[in-house]
């Protein structure tokens, strides 16, 4: 059972938070945050590039986001939906996309461990920049991208593609183990 958490986040905070069984995580993005259960009384301020854990109903423990980041594992996902694609289990090495079987637009989903970082920055070659997500889900290129005509429309060809998880938000930071695919696409109707 999730305990039932109140969270104070300032003008312009930005909040974080990764749920599993009877263990809350949660982080501030921009700076200190308070967090409390209101059954235990229990209140805490979660400074940033920390966390708190809650466990069940009687505790909030502080740990910083240190530089043991990494990327447990890469999904491909239908943007749209953000729902993992049938077909493609995990993105590791080099990996075939035949596009001919696949949604047109796709996005990727990052899994970190811990399950909230500061940050993670996705760099695929060919792209003027790298894209950071400061919140869980990871996604790039996810669903609000894709509504906005911005999704990620793969192109015939092979391209390096980065996932580099941060202690910090916005790519600054510790940065932890990244992962380094290639991705060799084929069967797409669009062109570069």
């Amino acid at each position: 059972m999730t305990p039932n958490l109140w969270a104070n986040a300032g003008e312009g905070q930005v909040l974080a938070t990764a749920s599993t069984n009877d263990v809350s995580k949660i982080q501030a993005k921009t700076g200190p945050l308070m967090v409390g259960m209101p059954k235990g009384k229990l209140t805490t301020e979660i400074p940033e590039g920390c966390y708190a854990v809650v466990r069940g109903m009687s505790s909030i423990v502080i740990r910083p986001i240190g530089g043991r980041t990494s990327i447990r594992d890469v999904v491909f996902l239908e943007a749209g939906t953000e729902e993992p694609v049938d077909g493609v289990d995990r993105l590791e090495g080099k990996t075939v996309l035949n596009m001919r079987k696949l949604p047109a637009c796709m996005a990727i989903r990052a899994d970190t461990r811990p399950p909230i970082v500061g940050s993670v920055k996705f760099t695929l070659e060919g792209l003027d920049e790298p894209v950071v997500v400061n919140h869980p889900p990871y996604v790039f290129r996810g669903r609000s991208q894709a509504r906005l005509g911005e999704g990620w429309y793969p192109v015939n060809g092979q391209f390096r593609f980065k996932v580099t998880p941060y202690s910090l938000p916005d790519g600054r930071g510790s940065p932890g183990a990244e992962r380094l695919m290639t991705l060799l696409i084929a069967g797409s109707s669009r062109q570069q």
